[in-house]
């Protein structure tokens, strides 16, 4: 990781404002947990013995994708694509949402930050290929499964804004992302927090099925997955609400191209209490027993993060196999710039 030069005004951004813009699950207790629920269940179903220093690897990669590269090796140094990955600067230009549908440059980076994870997504791939030995890969593919992760967060795919308030005071985003919650609970001095980014992994290894799939995966086809997913789960309806559908709460029309917003007409997703829409009350959330939220908000939230594990498992399995470990010659060209992939065909999805 070569040693990068920044003006201290850059440093100083980065440092209060947007190094951890668009953060999805809290890193330690949900992007930690996923990776290790995916790493662990692979094993399983391989009939393998879980390696504690890889699954160390796979999480300090994927940790680093929101803290920063302070604490990843000096092994790393010697990859080009490390000091374009993993510093927390890069942060500042680069966010992490992604929605299938809106992809375009025009939509995704109108300036020089590009709103969405495309850059990102390469980079890891790119250092992937780039990588010395099966140790430094580790790193790249918790990088990757950071990204891919974020997609089962719903406010990651519609997507709708979330991280430092602060942003609002540039010009490209004032008024757009941030004013419309002026005087709301959810948007604090610091930042706009999804509730469902805090929400505690529950899963355990014997709710998760082995994946399946009849054919090789690329890392794209996996994310799209995922992100489809997401969306399909949003258009659902909520059970025994009328004709409401989880979409309700993400899908406020914003003057902005790429991202719309938390719907102010409803309490916050988790908010115990009624629902109502257009003046009539459509149903009621409420917590029972010991539970903070209501049911349906638990199973919600819980099967976005087993979805998120089984994608996981599916990227696990793609990064071990022949055709990952190729994946620089076979499937991607590499150019001049480092953010430019070609991507790869798909293949056929059995989804788990």
């Amino acid at each position: 990781m070569k040693t990068t030069t920044l003006s201290a005004g850059m440093a100083l951004l980065c440092s209060l404002l947007l190094c951890n813009s668009a953060m999805a699950y809290d890193p330690k207790p949900g992007h930690l947990r996923l990776t290790e629920l995916s790493y662990q269940k692979l094993a399983q179903c391989r009939g393998k013995v879980v390696n504690p220093a890889r699954l160390q690897r796979l999480q300090d990669g994927n940790l680093a994708m929101d803290e920063g590269a302070a604490k990843l090796p000096s092994s790393l140094y010697d990859n080009p694509w490390s000091d374009q990955l993993f510093p927390a600067y890069r942060r500042v230009g680069n966010w992490h949402f992604y929605h299938p549908d809106k992809t375009d440059k025009e939509t995704v980076q109108p300036g020089l930050v590009n709103m969405s994870q495309q850059r990102l997504w390469a980079r890891a791939q790119l250092g992937l290929t780039m990588a010395n030995d099966s140790t430094q890969r580790d790193y790249f593919v918790g990088a990757l499964l950071h990204l891919l992760q974020d997609v089962s967060v719903p406010a990651h795919v519609t997507p709708v804004y979330h991280g430092p308030s602060l942003v609002g005071l540039f010009p490209l985003f004032t008024t757009k992302l941030t004013h419309y919650l002026k005087g709301e609970r959810r948007a604090k001095f610091y930042g706009i927090k999804d509730p469902i980014d805090s929400s505690p992994v529950t899963i355990e290894l014997e709710d998760l099925p082995c994946p399946t799939t009849d054919s090789k995966l690329n890392y794209d086809a996996i994310r799209e997955l995922l992100a489809r997913q997401t969306l399909a789960a949003m258009a659902e309806p909520i059970p025994n609400c009328g004709n409401n559908r989880w979409q309700l709460f993400w899908n406020k029309e914003l003057p902005h191209n790429y991202f719309k917003g938390y719907n102010l007409e409803l309490p916050p997703f988790g908010s115990n209490g009624d629902l109502v829409v257009g003046m009539q009350t459509q149903c009621e959330f409420k917590a029972k027993g010991n539970q903070l939220q209501d049911q349906r908000y638990y199973e919600f939230i819980q099967q976005r993060h087993i979805q998120a594990v089984l994608a996981g498992m599916l990227l696990l399995q793609q990064a071990d196999s022949t055709v990952g470990e190729q994946q620089g010659a076979d499937l991607l060209q590499v150019s001049a710039d480092p953010g430019a992939v070609n991507r790869a065909p798909g293949a056929d999805v059995v989804v788990p």
